[in-house]
């Protein structure tokens, strides 16, 4: 660690304060990270800022690359701009937060994390006006105009992503034009002619429905009973589900009991007192306490009490809504294992604690964790990684200092 901390003082872009300490505990604590898709990115610990500014080959070695989940590799850029020698350096490490906000698996909810930061602000304000008294003194010349033009002919910005749409947003916000700019936007305009001048209604390529005076082609059209019955099983027919034994098939009920048929098959069933769609129960919540829906329940509610929580639909079994338990504000997502008795012991299978990852993951969440007990009414207990656990322990030194 001090090996750490003199190297960076070495190399003159640093001041010792705590923000440097900050940073040197930050990469100590995810030294041993191992590198995980779409969760972890490569942060280089002497930044390339250095190698880049005086003209050296950049280390990728691995003494230099720490695997950072990605608000912790925004910290370090955000501790290591607070703890910098110059405004230049300290620019730099903006601008690398500004393009880790642009990658497009960052959760949604990293924008609101940078904004929260007390000195983020300030940063943003000082770079802002570095950048400007650079720029205004800059020339440029013909010749490299002439090559910047060249270089961005036929060249389409990628799509932008929600959360850099999200941090525009917030920027401008509020902002006021000058005077002077105002002036300016109008003399840039003055003598332009708009592409709608001259034409009435509105202007829509390839809508015609849009246009006024259009009539739809089914305006005034009657179908027939029969008709009406064809289309109403064909839309009934009709299935989220990707499995295809389901095709020409259609769902009944009768008696509270769903049944799936052939379509081939309907007038039979109709004349039994079978009914076309499936029953759907008026209750999700059972009140049989021989069940174990009834004891999940209960366990599911008593977590998300706990933890300020709440219930997903369904206890997760939809196609989006994973997980039983879902905390947004600490980005976790909760999977509640229960026993329907009082037991000595309870096992945990490898596959749950795979799974509750990889459903955090399809969530867009950066934590999560298993609950359990030993029966009903009994005390709850939490299964989570070690980055959780180190967090946890961090916290309570702080506490006990």
């Amino acid at each position: 660690m001090e090996n750490l901390k003199q190297k960076l003082l070495n190399l003159g872009l640093v001041i010792d304060n705590e923000y440097l300490n900050k940073y040197i505990e930050l990469i100590e604590l995810n030294k041993n990270n191992k590198k995980e898709k779409f969760k972890t990115q490569k942060h280089h610990i002497i930044p390339r800022y250095y190698y880049k500014n005086n003209n050296l080959e950049i280390d990728n070695s691995k003494e230099n690359i720490s695997n950072l989940f990605y608000k912790d590799h925004i910290l370090a850029h955000y501790y290591l701009a607070l703890c910098s020698k110059d405004q230049k350096f300290r620019s730099g490490m903006l601008c690398a937060i500004f393009k880790l906000l642009k990658e497009y698996t960052i959760p949604k909810d990293t924008v609101d994390f940078v904004n929260s930061l007390d000195k983020y602000k300030e940063l943003y304000e000082q770079h802002c006006k570095y950048r400007s008294e650079v720029m205004h003194n800059r020339v440029v010349s013909d010749d490299t105009r002439r090559k910047l033009s060249l270089a961005r002919k036929g060249k389409k910005l990628g799509p932008r992503t929600d959360v850099w749409k999200k941090l525009m947003s917030s920027k401008m916000k509020g902002r006021k034009l000058s005077e002077e700019t105002k002036r300016k936007i109008s003399n840039t305009l003055k003598g332009r002619i708009p592409g709608n001048k001259g034409k009435k209604g509105l202007q829509c390529k390839n809508r015609t429905t849009w246009l006024p005076g259009h009539e739809p082609w089914n305006k005034g059209k009657h179908f027939s009973e029969e008709t009406k019955r064809k289309m109403r099983l064909a839309a009934l027919n009709r299935t989220r589900s990707r499995v295809s034994s389901t095709r020409g098939k259609i769902y009944i009920h009768k008696d509270n009991i769903n049944t799936l048929i052939n379509k081939q098959e309907l007038d039979q069933y109709e004349t039994q007192g079978w009914i076309i769609g499936k029953y759907r129960y008026p209750e999700t919540k059972t009140k049989n306490k021989t069940c174990t829906r009834y004891f999940s329940n209960i366990h599911e509610e008593s977590v998300a009490k706990v933890l300020g929580g709440r219930i997903q639909p369904s206890s997760g079994s939809g196609d989006f809504k994973k997980g039983d338990v879902v905390n947004e504000k600490a980005s976790l997502l909760i999977e509640c294992k229960t026993c329907v008795k009082d037991k000595e012991s309870f096992s945990i299978k490898k596959e749950w604690l795979i799974k509750n990852k990889e459903e955090s993951f399809a969530n867009r969440l950066s934590n999560n964790c298993i609950a359990f007990n030993f029966g009903p009414d009994q005390d709850n207990y939490f299964i989570i990684n070690e980055k959780l656990m180190k967090y946890l322990v961090k916290k309570l030194e702080e506490d006990l200092e």
